[in-house]
């Protein structure tokens, strides 16, 4: 039987190790989405849209935007997901 993860974290850490082949365990919530990770405009569509996929909640562009960290990530998810 195939567990449902819904803690957002372990969803941004497996999407971004989907995209990127970062292995999800060194995807940190205080990693730098540009930096750190080396994730540009395309690899963080990428990532947001598979969690989209996974989870039915979309996420406002215009907050995406000013994502600068996985925690800034998962707190915009978390924000949105309880209005959903």
């Amino acid at each position: 039987m195939v567990e449902k993860v819904t803690d957002p974290l372990i969803l941004f850490q497996r999407a971004i190790e989907d995209v990127t082949g970062i292995p999800a365990a060194e995807v940190a919530p205080e990693k730098t989405l540009a930096e750190d990770l080396e994730l540009d405009s395309l690899s963080l569509v990428e990532v947001v849209f598979a969690l989209q996929k996974a989870t039915g909640c979309a996420l406002p562009e215009e907050e995406l935007v000013e994502a600068n960290t996985v925690e800034d990530l998962v707190r915009i998810f978390r924000e949105n997901s309880e209005n959903q």
